[in-house]
């Protein structure tokens, strides 16, 4: 299983964790469409491949997502966000387990030291490889977990503001941050 997220470090948005299994059948074959890790790809491009990759024959993927008002919630319980994204990542490798018994790896980026992952997993998570690396999004699995993340994120985005008054001032205060960096919304 290949995990990540997309959204950790955005204002506005959801935070996405995913997770894809892939075989070296698959593997071959989401690599010849293209598939690397998602920040190097146009959103665009995000979109026709998490398509692919859905349709893709053996394909197993989980997607959870956290829409701010929940973040905030489970920030709240939680206490940090290395444990809540370490909650997100277990419940993905536990809920690919379930799909995908048989698999014995699991390979995620690296955003805190491996004990709080590892002391996140569940039963089933408890019993494969885990393994943390930076740059993970290199293996194609977890490049795979990274496209199907960030396109969730960008269709949420989407649906959530695109049409509305709220949105486009969201979009612009947004803009305001990161051209002034001096104002903070507190």
């Amino acid at each position: 299983f290949g995990i990540d997220e997309s959204g950790k470090g955005d204002f506005f948005g959801p935070l996405v964790i995913a997770g894809a299994y892939t075989d070296k059948t698959l593997t071959r074959s989401l690599i010849d469409e293209g598939v690397t890790d998602s920040k190097k790809i146009s959103d665009l491009k995000i979109q026709k491949l998490s398509k692919i990759i859905k349709e893709a024959p053996g394909i197993e993927y989980d997607v959870i997502l956290i829409n701010p008002s929940k973040y905030n919630e489970l920030y709240k319980s939680i206490g940090n966000l290395n444990k809540l994204l370490a909650w997100g990542h277990a419940k993905c490798i536990e809920n690919l387990c379930a799909k995908r018994p048989h698999c014995q790896r699991a390979l995620s980026d690296q955003f805190a030291k491996s004990s709080v992952l590892e002391s996140s997993l569940g039963p089933m998570g408890k019993n494969i490889i885990l393994e943390q690396r930076t740059k993970a999004e290199e293996d194609v699995a977890v490049a795979t977990a990274s496209i199907l993340a960030r396109n969730h994120f960008v269709e949420w985005m989407g649906e959530t503001y695109s049409t509305t008054v709220y949105g486009i001032m969201l979009v612009l205060l947004r803009c305001l941050l990161l051209v002034s960096p001096e104002y903070s919304v507190s």
